[in-house]
């Protein structure tokens, strides 16, 4: 398995998953973490009714990310949390989870 990166960032067109507008992969809130011992990501999230999209980035950049955007949509607001495994380049949301940078269950949607 490849080592994964030293930062990995969800940057998308969704403010309230990162805090601000225009998905700046850089800025701090869309920052994933690291489960120990595994190669998956976590990011916890709310999400407005709508049509979302964004794509996980590496070490804050736009240079290196995971190629096609992940799409979402919502009917209603939702709570749940992105998950990126890095030696698969699979990203997913689960609203069935608690919203706890360390858990991760059942995939609702996949990249």
């Amino acid at each position: 398995m490849a080592r994964p990166p030293r930062a990995l960032s969800f940057a998308g067109t969704s403010p309230s998953v990162r805090g601000e507008s225009g998905g700046d992969p850089a800025v701090p809130a869309g920052q994933m973490v690291q489960i120990a011992g595994t190669d998956l990501f976590v990011l916890d999230a709310t999400l407005p009714a709508g049509h979302h999209e964004g794509k996980v980035t590496l070490n804050g950049n736009w240079d290196q990310n995971t190629g096609d955007n992940f799409i979402l949509d919502l009917a209603v607001a939702t709570t749940g949390v992105f998950t990126y495994e890095f030696g698969t380049n699979t990203l997913t949301f689960d609203e069935s989870v608690a919203t706890e940078s360390t858990s991760f269950s059942k995939v609702k949607a996949q990249f």
